[in-house]
């Protein structure tokens, strides 16, 4: 075999370097990487401050909704823990990347190849195990699912999605990319009227247990109660049998009109079963505070009269629900 010498090998490399340049060029654009700058703002667009001014009016009441304001922090914020980034070609994966935020705006550089994309982003969702991303591989079936289980704790977090198509035409250009929130709460708020309990807890049913992101659409595979926390006001007015008491839960909005809160009190060893029948939908990003004003028997009145009220005296717990924690 004949031996090429060292300056006629270099040569023939600069020359096939030079014509695969020229190909990438001249001949297909689309073959080229490019570096897209995708600027990640979160937009926060809930009525929570409104909501809990608007209810909460009372002296007594607002310091109260001070406790429920501070509750509420982790998850009616515009504040981004992490981000899950995809990438879509005709509907399949192309590229994918996760990143730590930890900020309510990011800018990155990706640098990809030089084509139509549908991107769809998350935000929050490494911290919240509660929510599981499913069918990631392409874009109509990529979702977030709620953990498959009859009763699951309250969401510790907001959720954050956008879908953004991305052509070659924005090349050179920033992308901007808008994440809006996609849980929401539910609040029950007691004022006890003097009356003292032992316990109270409660849950939300009839709400979403997923969302098709591409879509932008929720779905119910299941009837899951959302487990809500308790929370007590900072002062310490529960004790004494004064004060209020508040149960928060956090969850996918309604997939219909009309959804539920169960509350159980525990009063002098009996357990009385409230359930809340709300008849209007709570939507994502919003929270919905039911006033309540507790009677001597454990049972719970309504001051807003579009919410109706079922109650069971001497309620025995168990075999509905597990409230254990």
């Amino acid at each position: 075999m004949k031996k090429m010498s060292l300056g006629t090998c270099f040569s023939a490399m600069m020359l096939a370097a030079t014509v695969s340049v020229t190909s990438c060029i001249d001949e297909d654009l689309s073959k080229c990487g490019s570096d897209y700058k995708i600027v990640y703002k979160m937009n926060l667009r809930t009525n929570m401050k409104t909501e809990i001014d608007q209810t909460l009016t009372t002296p007594e009441e607002q310091l109260f909704a001070e406790t429920l304001k501070k509750s509420m922090t982790n998850v009616f914020s515009d504040y981004a823990h992490n981000n899950d980034l995809s990438f879509f070609v005709n509907g399949t994966i192309f590229h994918h990347e996760q990143n730590k935020m930890q900020a309510n705006t990011a800018s990155y550089t990706i640098y990809l190849k030089r084509q139509d994309y549908r991107h769809l982003a998350l935000a929050n969702t490494g911290d919240e195990k509660l929510i599981e991303i499913k069918n990631a591989e392409h874009a109509k079936s990529l979702a977030l699912e709620q953990i498959a289980a009859d009763t699951i704790d309250s969401h510790k977090y907001g959720i954050f999605t956008a879908r953004r198509d991305i052509s070659d035409n924005d090349f050179g250009t920033d992308i901007d990319v808008n994440l809006y929130m996609q849980n929401c709460a539910a609040a029950v708020v007691v004022d006890r009227r003097g009356h003292d309990i032992e316990d109270i807890y409660g849950y939300v049913e009839n709400m979403a247990t997923g969302f098709a992101v591409s879509d932008s659409v929720y779905h119910t595979e299941r009837n899951t109660a959302i487990r809500a926390r308790r929370i007590t006001a900072t002062d310490g007015s529960r004790a004494g049998g004064t004060g209020f008491e508040g149960l928060t839960a956090v969850c996918f909005p309604s997939t219909t009109d009309s959804w539920k809160y169960t509350v159980v009190v525990k009063k002098e060893g009996k357990y009385t079963k409230n359930v809340l029948n709300v008849n209007t939908p709570l939507k994502a990003g919003q929270l919905k505070i039911l006033k309540m004003f507790l009677k001597e028997d454990g049972s719970l009145t309504a001051t807003d009269h579009t919410v109706g009220v079922s109650v069971e005296l001497n309620w025995k717990p168990g075999g509905q629900h597990d409230i254990e924690i």
